[in-house]
């Protein structure tokens, strides 16, 4: 079965030009859940000095292999590859899993393509809780 989450983080070009920096928020069970959240944001430190589209929401689908009753307050977990190349960060974010094992069996598809494999320790696994475990939620404060 096919279940959407939204997936909120922020972005903002600290040169004025390029998108350089990636807050990741959090997922949500709703797109309403999620634009909530930016209105809890958007006069926080940091994000304040920012327009509001700076904020993101994407709409990811997971194909979920048993039957839930709700979307919020479920585990979801987040397959990421970050590396820095001649003095540039890349990262990519694979998508999200049930499970961990899910996850890992993603990670053993990619860690062998091109870049991954010049990168191997770049793999990351984040467990996040839908609607309920967030980042960034205090603000931040700019380099």
């Amino acid at each position: 079965m096919l279940k959407y989450f939204f997936n909120l983080y922020f972005t903002y070009a600290s040169d004025g030009k390029n998108l350089d920096n990636f807050f990741h928020i959090g997922y949500f069970s709703s797109k309403n859940k999620a634009m909530a959240m930016i209105n809890k944001l958007k006069d926080k430190i940091g994000f304040k000095d920012y327009p509001v589209d700076c904020f993101i929401i994407d709409k990811i689908g997971m194909h979920i292999t048993e039957e839930i009753k709700s979307k919020s307050g479920i585990n979801l977990f987040e397959l990421s590859h970050e590396y820095e190349k001649d003095g540039e960060s890349h990262w990519t974010v694979f998508g999200i899993f049930q499970s961990k094992q899910s996850a890992q069996i993603e990670l053993s598809k990619q860690k062998n393509k091109k870049p991954y494999k010049a990168y191997p320790d770049g793999f990351i696994i984040d467990k996040w809780l839908v609607d309920k475990q967030f980042a960034w939620i205090e603000g931040f404060t700019k380099a």
